[in-house]
Formats: C-alpha cells, sequence, structure tokens
C-alpha cells in the first residue's frame, strides 16, 4: 500500500511537470487583427456659389488606389478586404465677434456621411460666422482614417 501511493504521488509529479513544461500549447500573446487605417482625405477645399451664401467643399479621392489595390496583398480573401465606402464631413462655427475664442477647442459635429464616389458637399452658410470643416474615411468594416487638415470659412 505504501509503494502504491508512492508510485501515485510520483506519477502525478510526473504528469505536473511535463503539463508545466509543455504548457497549453501557447506560442505567443494573442495579436489584434490585420487593420490598415486609409490616409485621410486628401485637398479639402472649399468655395463660395456667386450669391456668398453657399460653400461648397470638395475633396480627392486620390488615395484610393493605393488603400484599395496595393496595401492588402497581405489579406488571405477578397472577403477580408475593407474598401473605402465613403466619407464622413464634419462642421464646427464661431461667431466673428471680437470676444470669440480662437484659439480654443472647437466642437465639431458630423453633418453629412458621402457615399464613394461623389466627391463635393454644398451647405447654405450665415453672414457673421467662422465655419471649419474636416473630412475622414470610412470603410466596410468601420474602419475610419485620421481626420484631413481643418478648412477654415470666414463668411462676413
Amino acid at each position: 500500500m505504501k509503494y502504491a501511493f508512492h508510485a501515485l504521488f510520483v506519477l502525478l509529479i510526473s504528469v505536473f511537470c511535463v503539463l508545466l513544461i509543455t504548457g497549453c500549447g501557447k506560442k505567443g500573446d494573442p495579436l489584434p487583427p490585420l487593420m490598415i487605417v486609409p490616409e485621410p482625405p486628401d485637398n479639402l477645399t472649399y468655395s463660395l456659389d456667386s450669391d456668398n451664401a453657399r460653400v461648397l467643399l470638395s475633396w480627392d479621392y486620390n488615395t484610393l488606389s493605393d488603400f484599395n489595390n496595393k496595401r492588402y496583398a497581405e489579406y488571405r480573401s477578397a472577403a477580408e478586404k475593407p474598401e473605402i465606402k465613403g466619407l464622413e464631413l464634419f462642421r464646427a462655427r464661431l461667431m466673428l465677434s471680437d470676444d470669440a475664442c480662437r484659439g480654443c477647442p472647437l466642437d465639431f459635429a458630423r453633418i453629412s456621411s458621402i457615399a464613394f464616389p461623389i466627391s463635393e458637399y454644398r451647405e447654405p452658410i450665415e453672414k457673421g460666422f467662422v465655419y471649419f470643416y474636416k473630412a475622414r474615411y470610412y470603410t466596410d468594416h468601420n474602419i475610419l482614417s485620421q481626420f484631413s487638415e481643418t478648412v477654415e470659412v470666414e463668411f462676413q
């Protein structure tokens, strides 16, 4: 009996040591899924309509060819490859008064989601305000690009 207990104890210690050394098969820390973020929209510009009551914003989609064609060679299938579906446009505005805080952080709000390949947006503006616009791409996998440079429209 004593020998059987001793043999069982040695067997359990041996199994424990083998499991401790081999582990659970973990090869390394888990990695997040591959996610390449598109470049921000290029050349966000504005112009005022002839009656100066509307602003026309336009941008270039020239970063799309790199994003949609070249940078996703490492994806295993076309179903996994995200594509840019459109652009989100954001606006903030300040009054043109002397006491307006020009250096303060701006409170941007999303004003529109524009589907690809549309590359312009019009909206009415009011006198006495400074408007700030910025944009970012979104993909079908909900990946968002960084924001474009901010465009400032002063309308007196």
